[in-house]
């Protein structure tokens, strides 16, 4: 399931129909077993400037989606700052599906979940490692400034 494409529904909305395009799309990027929980990376058709937030990983293998005109494949973004953990329960499998709309099934009749390759994978899960290295060191340095700052204050008659 790592690296699997899924929906989800991001804005909380009441009563969603899964069967619908009203929910959004991320990545599977960690799986909690312990804690039945997933860590998923939001993705997006629209284009970000490539940032240690956000880069596009390109075409994603049998993804595509329903636009005014008609199925399409686009190339994808993720937006590290976005990244949630959420229940198991809560994500719907996206299917591989061709450009009519046909969705993918393997020898037994099931459909194919939409996955990342093998290189849009590690390119992830590489920068989401040095993302999350920075941001812990963004993090630990504005604490001791703000520490820094407060003991300052907190001296001065």
């Amino acid at each position: 399931m790592l690296g699997d494409v899924v929906r989800y529904n991001f804005f909380a909305l009441d009563n969603v129909d899964k069967d619908t395009y009203s929910l959004d799309y991320a990545i599977v990027l960690d799986i909690d077993e312990k804690n039945n929980t997933t860590k998923i990376l939001p993705i997006s058709n629209k284009f970000h400037k490539e940032s240690i937030e956000s880069f596009c990983i390109g075409y994603i293998p049998g993804f595509v989606e329903v636009k005014n005109e008609g199925y399409v494949n686009n190339k994808q973004y993720v937006h590290f700052n976005k990244v949630i953990d959420v229940n198991d329960n809560e994500l719907y499998p996206v299917h591989e599906q061709d450009l009519c709309g046909n969705i993918s099934k393997d020898d037994n009749g099931s459909p194919i979940n939409v996955a990342l390759d093998i290189e849009q994978l590690e390119k992830i899960v590489k920068k989401y490692r040095i993302y999350e290295i920075l941001s812990f060191s963004i993090a630990n340095t504005l604490s001791f400034i703000f520490i820094s700052v407060s003991s300052m204050l907190s001296s001065s008659p």
